[in-house]
């Protein structure tokens, strides 16, 4: 059964070579852990179609960074910096409302859960009042730009400039 498999999964995955490289980025752990999700997916499913390969490789690589370890490094990611504890009543009541918004994600390990919240509280540190005011209306009221504009009394121009400094400060703070 296994030499089957093993010919079924090289005949498969030579057409699907370009696809991995450009996923991988030409990231050799990165393309192995693709090749071990497709593997994996052939085991479960000998008839799959491409699509259902490169999605199950493609999971196989996400899930390998997210949790910081690859079939190569076995051992976990051990953090430099000690977690810094902030208490959850210190932040405003437009923070405390994007975080409640926020907080339905469970599947983060606590740890990540953490620093985003850490670094969701220096964005809204970085942010103007009526930036804080465009974050609220957009994330929480989830209102269209149009009434944005409304209620701020500002231009679609304006806005543009405010949403292209939030993105701006929101890479700033998250992409540490």
């Amino acid at each position: 059964m296994n030499g089957q498999l093993h010919s079924l999964y090289t005949e498969r995955i030579n057409g699907l070579e370009s696809f991995i490289m450009s996923k991988s980025e030409g990231n050799d752990d990165l393309a192995q852990e693709l090749h071990i999700g497709m593997y994996e997916a052939l085991k479960t499913d000998p008839g799959a179609n491409d699509a259902f390969l490169k999605r199950r490789g493609a999971w196989r690589m996400i899930n390998s960074l997210r949790k910081g370890k690859s079939i190569d490094k076995p051992i976990p990611y051990k953090r430099k910096n000690p977690i810094k504890i902030v208490h959850y009543d210190y932040f405003s009541d437009d923070e405390n409302d994007v975080f409640t918004e926020t907080m339905s994600d469970k599947r983060l390990p606590v740890d990540e859960e953490a620093i985003f919240h850490i670094s969701l509280s220096r964005f809204f540190h970085e942010l103007t009042c009526i930036e804080k005011r465009f974050v609220r209306y957009k994330v929480i009221d989830e209102l269209p730009n149009i009434e944005i504009v409304k209620r701020l009394r500002i231009s679609f121009t304006t806005l543009r400039e405010i949403r292209n400094e939030i993105r701006l400060k929101f890479n700033m703070v998250f992409a540490d």
